[in-house]
């Protein structure tokens, strides 16, 4: 059984789109690059203890009874679209506000 690992990176061309937007449209606060490229970082020392020894990944293969047969890529970015899955994208805040969706989700 080959266990897929979860890659975090920065999607740039997405975020920088999503950035003119908001300077375009004056939306409001949009997180700098930094502070993308920080919060990917945390999000990866999370990801690495809440999926040590591969768990989270060895209970869905057991759940669903289906071997995952690449790794995945999960693209951040700072703000403007809601999570998805296909492909996987998941911003740092919510609709421009500085509340983190990853704390959120963790509570």
């Amino acid at each position: 059984m080959t266990i897929p690992k979860l890659h975090l990176k920065y999607a740039y061309p997405l975020d920088v789109g999503r950035r003119q937007l908001w300077s375009d449209r004056n939306y409001g606060y949009y997180p700098s690059i930094e502070e993308v490229e920080n919060k990917i970082d945390e999000w990866k020392k999370i990801w690495s203890e809440i999926n040590k020894d591969d768990k989270v990944f060895k209970l869905i293969i057991k759940i669903t009874g289906v071997n995952i047969p690449r790794d995945l890529e999960l693209y951040v970015f700072g703000t403007g679209l809601h999570p998805m899955s296909e492909p996987l994208i998941m911003p740092i805040t919510e609709n421009g506000k500085k509340s983190l969706r990853m704390m959120n989700l963790l509570q």
